[in-house]
């Protein structure tokens, strides 16, 4: 599990890497959020592997199941079809049955995520470990919902790129709202503090220790 999430990581960092390295200004934002959402999820996981992967894939037949549900509504196919709603019952039935387990485990009986959010994920970790619940707030504040907007076309995203020339015409140029090399930084220390997690759960300690050192570099070279 921890390798998995690991090669993951990596694949995300190399293509935030290459859009840093591009023209467009949006992209790194976009591709900065998967990484930092990982970085919490693996951690957050490795405090109760077996009961939170359970939780994890819960979450997912959940999701599954809802998509499969409301494609067949929007987009129905004939009777015969291998996608039609009937041809899926048993799919769905096997994926309802794994979301009510997971419910049932982290006893949430609402209409709420059987997963946690991220917030909750975070401080769950930082009751544990002040330093690295530290490390995750700054990447999830200023990394992930401050670039909140961008990501999702929101108004305020827009606001900010008009500049009035002094002629009185207005001009727009897309600008990233968090300065691109703090981006870097912040980045950088969740892939390390992937890599340390992911050690840690494959029981790898020097690699896990060196990836410590460089997380709480980049951490603290973010914070100044």
């Amino acid at each position: 599990m921890g390798a998995t999430f690991a090669i993951r990581s990596r694949d995300l960092y190399a293509g935030f890497l290459h859009a840093c390295a591009g023209s467009s200004v949006i992209t790194p934002l976009v591709l900065a959020r998967p990484l930092i959402e990982l970085t919490i999820l693996i951690r957050w996981i490795r405090d109760d592997v077996d009961g939170r992967v359970e939780l994890w894939q819960a979450h997912s037949a959940e999701m599954d199941a809802k998509a499969i549900r409301q494609t067949a509504e929007h987009l129905p196919r004939p009777a015969g079809d291998p996608y039609n709603i009937d041809e899926l019952a048993q799919v769905l039935a096997s994926k309802d049955a794994a979301a009510a387990a997971g419910r049932a485990a982290a006893r949430r009986s609402t209409a709420d995520r059987v997963l946690p959010g991220l917030v909750e994920m975070v401080q769950s970790i930082e009751k544990l470990s002040k330093d690295e619940g530290h490390a995750l707030w700054q990447a999830y504040d200023l990394a992930f919902r401050f670039v909140s907007p961008a990501a999702h076309s929101d108004d305020a995203s827009f606001k900010l790129n008009f500049d009035r020339t002094a002629d009185g015409t207005m001009e727009y140029a897309e600008r990233s709202i968090i300065e691109p090399d703090h981006l870097r930084l912040i980045v950088a220390g969740c892939m390390a503090h992937t890599i340390e997690t992911a050690a840690r759960m494959c029981r790898l300690d020097d690699m896990a220790e060196t990836a410590l050192s460089i997380r709480i570099m980049l951490v603290r070279s973010t914070d100044a």
